[in-house]
């Protein structure tokens, strides 16, 4: 009976590891083959999260500016004053690397709340390469405390702005990118992955009121910018130069709505 109840439980054993339970060389090979999964998933995560950023940068920061700067600088004294001093691709490297500190920002904080030191520091950096920027060139005292709080808050609005488009990468096919966004300046692919970015991120109503928030903050920034001149350089075309800038700055961001989210034509 001993030895019956022995065999019965040895049979037993052997169809519950046939069937259920893998041996020490089979954990081990479905360990690794969890690994390799793993590792697989953390290098797609890499190659998305590289391909949101060069495009970000590629499109949303440095066409975006030069577009922007081909409109503003034939309105704008100051704007030509720093082309004749800096170049034009001087003057656009100057506001790429001011854009870039947003979306540096916003990859530090990706699925975080961005911190108020954090802001705060922004407005600093923004004013002081701001001041920098514009040495003998403007009158306006760009390293001013209430200046320095507005560049902090459109900033903010930027960084948060990148940040929202960057946590949807995931959401968003890469496979015809090649994950080189620097090469492909103006490319179509280029501009539909911002595009799905823009819809995944946003419904086409909050991207408004992102737009109207930032063109918000635009119009605070000139505002204290203004308050920085004195009463003759107001009079003699400082306040109208801002009003200008002002003026473009906000449409060229409002014609953003219709580009990443055009009116459906009816026929």
């Amino acid at each position: 009976m001993v030895f019956k109840g022995l065999r019965y439980l040895t049979a037993v054993a052997l169809v519950l590891g046939a069937v259920g339970f893998p041996s020490a060389n089979e954990a081990i090979n479905n360990e690794k083959g969890l690994v390799r999964i793993v590792s697989v998933s953390e290098k797609q995560a890499s190659q998305q999260k590289k391909a949101a950023h060069d495009a970000i940068t590629q499109v949303l920061i440095r066409d975006f500016l030069q577009d922007y700067l081909g409109k503003v600088t034939p309105l704008s004294k100051t704007f030509r004053k720093m082309r004749d001093k800096h170049g034009e691709n001087g003057v656009l490297n100057n506001y790429v690397d001011a854009h870039k500190l947003c979306l540096d920002l916003a990859e530090k904080y990706m699925f975080r709340e961005i911190p108020e030191y954090e802001v705060k520091k922004l407005g600093r950096r923004l004013s002081v390469q701001n001041a920098a920027s514009s040495k003998g060139i403007s009158k306006a005292k760009y390293l001013d405390k209430d200046v320095e709080r507005c560049f902090g808050k459109w900033g903010e609005l930027k960084a948060k702005h990148f940040k929202l488009l960057l946590e949807t990468t995931g959401k968003v096919d890469t496979s015809n990118l090649g994950f080189n966004a620097l090469s492909q300046q103006g490319s179509e692919e280029y501009e539909n992955y911002i595009r799905e970015l823009h819809h995944n991120a946003y419904a086409k109503e909050t991207y408004d009121g992102y737009i109207q928030s930032q063109n918000k903050a635009s119009e605070e920034l000139y505002d204290a910018i203004e308050n920085t001149l004195d009463g003759l350089e107001k009079l003699f075309g400082g306040s109208s130069e801002i009003m200008r800038i002002d003026v473009c700055t906000k449409q060229v961001y409002t014609d953003t709505i219709e580009r990443f989210f055009p009116e459906e034509k009816t026929e």
